[in-house]
């Protein structure tokens, strides 16, 4: 989820990637009141659990064709804290939202569920 709707849109922690993740950062004393506070934070938090996993099966030399191709067997299997997960694909997010504002609130809103981008 992103960044740009409050809290109570899109409740923090929400997946069960960002809750691993503030879990990680829990144990270590660290704290987010708020998906804001953790928008830097979550994807270094990214970063470590998909370097984790990529070498995961790697039973030789960690290098990075072996990491590569071992992040290529994850699939669609990893699922980042950070963005939306889609179809997968090379990128952190698969997915996105329509984002409008709303004149009500006076603040910005997601419209409809996740979009996959095209994966050809």
């Amino acid at each position: 989820p992103g960044q740009e709707v409050a809290d109570s849109q899109v409740p923090f922690p929400g997946t069960d990637a960002e809750k691993k993740c503030i879990d990680i950062y829990s144990k270590a004393g660290i704290t987010f009141p708020s998906r804001e506070a953790a928008r830097v934070a979550l994807p270094y938090c990214d970063a470590a659990v998909l370097l984790q996993a990529g070498a995961a099966d790697i039973t030789d030399d960690l290098n990075a064709a072996a990491w590569g191709a071992g992040v290529e067997k994850l699939g669609s299997a990893f699922v980042p804290a950070t963005g939306f997960t889609g179809a997968g694909g090379h990128a952190s997010s698969g997915a996105y939202r329509v984002l409008v504002f709303n004149n009500e609130c006076r603040c910005f809103v997601y419209e409809g569920g996740d979009v996959d981008f095209p994966t050809s």
